[in-house]
């Protein structure tokens, strides 16, 4: 399998992508604060109007509605506000991907230049960077620590936003464990049972995951693991980084 080969700078635009479910949470939680504190603009409440673009700077002059129109208008920022708020609710519990899984990313190449220039400055990135400012704990570990009794006993992430698990030698791991016990290990980082929007069902566990594959060939892959179970679920990224 061809793999795609990216710079250290694009496996971390790929990274954060990847955790786009943290940048969404991030999105609507200030939009649901701006409208608590701006009194529903406009801007915040991303009114759905049949105005041309040269509309777009109009006003609503609530004051002039009347009685029947202004009901109709409060009720439409409510229903807004109520689908802002379930949007919320549905990506914390349950995520951005199927069955809660959360994203796995495999960044393959030199360890040593994946970790100094993509993991280091991915973690100052999101921490510092005004536009993320996610909260995230970040624990690394090596695949040979990757056991039953690790995932059953690992907490909760510290992180508000949740925890990025950074998982040395996936080769170690795929030798390790048959293709249905690696699926079933990491499925159990990512998720439990739990209350959903439907009633009880998979939630999110809080914990992501990138593996780092130390290695020469950009074609590597593994035809006999787990991959091809979360590729079907769309929640795996590979990538060579040079």
């Amino acid at each position: 399998m061809n793999n795609l080969v990216v710079t250290t700078e694009d496996a971390i635009n790929r990274v954060i992508f990847a955790l786009n479910d943290i940048g969404a949470i991030k999105t609507l939680e200030r939009s649901l604060a701006l409208m608590d504190k701006n009194g529903a603009s406009k801007e915040e409440n991303c009114m759905q109007t049949n105005a041309s673009d040269d509309d777009d700077d109009l006003d609503i002059d609530v004051d002039a509605m009347s009685p029947d129109e202004r009901a109709r208008y409060e009720k439409i920022l409510a229903d807004q506000r109520k689908g802002m708020e379930d949007d919320l609710a549905k990506l914390k519990i349950e995520g951005s991907h199927a069955d809660a899984l959360q994203p796995i990313v495999i960044l393959m190449g030199n360890s040593t230049l994946i970790k100094e220039k993509v993991i280091e400055p991915l973690k100052t990135r999101i921490t510092d960077d005004e536009h993320y400012d996610w909260d995230l704990e970040f624990r690394e570990i090596s695949s040979s620590e990757l056991t039953k009794e690790f995932v059953s006993s690992l907490p909760k992430p510290k992180g508000v936003d949740g925890g990025v698990l950074i998982i040395s030698n996936f080769s170690v791991f795929t030798d390790s464990y048959s293709p249905d016990d690696q699926r079933i290990l990491l499925i159990n980082l990512m998720r439990k049972q739990g209350y959903t929007s439907y009633g009880i069902g998979p939630v999110c566990t809080g914990w992501r995951i990138i593996f780092i594959e130390n290695t020469e060939d950009k074609n590597k892959w593994w035809p006999y693991s787990c991959v091809q179970y979360f590729g079907n679920k769309n929640c795996l990224y590979g990538y060579f980084v040079e």
